[in-house]
């Protein structure tokens, strides 16, 4: 979050806590309730720059809820809300704003594996917009070349040429001037070039 925000590329990181997780084993483990969680993330960012703790995932079951008509607690006790979901809720209610998702190279293997829920819908939601940070105990990054990622996400017909995905082969430790430089050094040699440079300044500039 923290290298997120300093980059100065993003008009805002925003963190969302999970309300609730999609596998029954991990919300038995999860400790505290969603607003004490809200509360502790939004003491530990609160002096980042452009940096937002958001209760959206909360908003996102409560919006799937009124869409499929649910209405009685065994209905919405069974309900399992995923991250394509919040997508689409975010998306139709900013429709000007490029969504952008960070996450560790071990969670992106899972997305690119089929391994969560509408894993496809959720990179084209994005539009392959995906920041992919190295764990500092999962080398497979320096295997991975960003064209590797985009032929196993399927962005490598000629549709998709101009979609983006930034990998960001720098560990996340501290930051210091060191790691700043690193990544956006890494962003800035993978990320393509605006073909139209000038377009930063028009006055419906899309939010990212």
């Amino acid at each position: 979050v923290s290298a997120l925000s300093q980059l100065g590329i993003f008009d805002e990181v925003r963190v969302l806590p999970v309300y609730r997780h999609m596998f029954a084993d991990k919300r038995k483990s999860t400790q505290g309730s969603f607003q004490d969680r809200i509360e502790m993330c939004r003491l530990s960012f609160k002096d980042l720059p452009n940096v937002t703790v958001s209760d959206q995932e909360e908003k996102c079951f409560h919006w799937v809820t009124k869409r499929r008509n649910l209405t009685e607690p065994l209905q919405t006790a069974k309900l399992r809300v995923g991250t394509a979901n919040l997508l689409e809720m975010l998306i139709e209610n900013e429709p000007n704003t490029d969504f952008t998702m960070a996450m560790g190279s071990d969670t992106f293997k899972d997305l690119v594996d089929q391994k969560w829920k509408r894993a496809d819908d959720i990179i084209n939601l994005l539009c392959g917009r995906i920041v992919v940070f190295a764990r500092k105990f999962n080398e497979p990054k320096s295997n991975m070349s960003c064209q590797d990622i985009k032929n196993l996400s399927g962005l490598c017909d000629d549709k998709q040429e101009d979609d983006d995905i930034y990998i960001l082969n720098t560990y996340i430790e501290k930051v210091n001037q060191k790691f700043r430089d690193d990544v956006k050094n890494s962003y800035i040699s993978l990320h393509k070039k605006d073909k139209n440079p000038g377009t930063n300044n028009r006055s419906n500039e899309r939010k990212k």
